[in-house]
C-alpha cells in the first residue's frame, strides 16, 4: 500500500511537471522493465496515454521521438526496450525518487539486499 502512494504521489507530481517522453520512459522502466523483469511488454498507446495523463496522438510523438533516439522499439501493441539503462537516462528524476523506494522497501520487507 505505501509503494503505491509514493509512486501514486510522485506520478502527480511528474506528471504536472515533466515532458511526456521523460514520463514515458520511467513509466516503461519502472512499469515494465523493474516490476515485470521483462524488455518485452505488450501495451497500446491509447493505454500508455491513460497511463500518463496525455492523448493517445501525443504518446505516439513521445514514442516515435524515443524509438528514434534507439531507446525503444514497437509494432502494433508490443514495445521492446533495447537497453533498460539507456531509457534509465531519459526518464525523469521521479524515475529514481521510485526506483530507489521500491528497491529500499523490497529490501526491508524481504531483507534481502538489492
Amino acid at each position: 500500500m505505501q509503494a503505491q502512494l509514493v509512486q501514486a504521489m510522485q506520478s502527480a507530481g511528474c506528471n504536472a511537471q515533466h515532458e511526456v517522453d521523460q514520463r514515458l520512459a520511467g513509466s516503461m522502466a519502472v512499469d515494465r522493465a523493474d516490476r515485470a523483469h521483462s524488455s518485452t511488454f505488450k501495451m497500446s498507446h491509447e493505454f500508455l496515454g491513460h497511463m500518463l495523463g496525455a492523448s493517445r496522438p501525443t504518446v505516439s510523438m513521445a514514442a516515435a521521438a524515443l524509438k528514434k533516439k534507439g531507446l525503444i522499439t514497437y509494432t502494433r501493441g508490443v514495445i521492446t526496450i533495447p537497453d533498460v539503462k539507456l531509457l534509465e537516462q531519459k526518464a525523469c528524476e521521479c524515475y529514481h525518487v521510485i526506483k530507489d523506494h521500491l528497491d529500499n522497501y523490497t529490501e526491508f520487507d524481504s531483507g534481502i539486499v538489492a
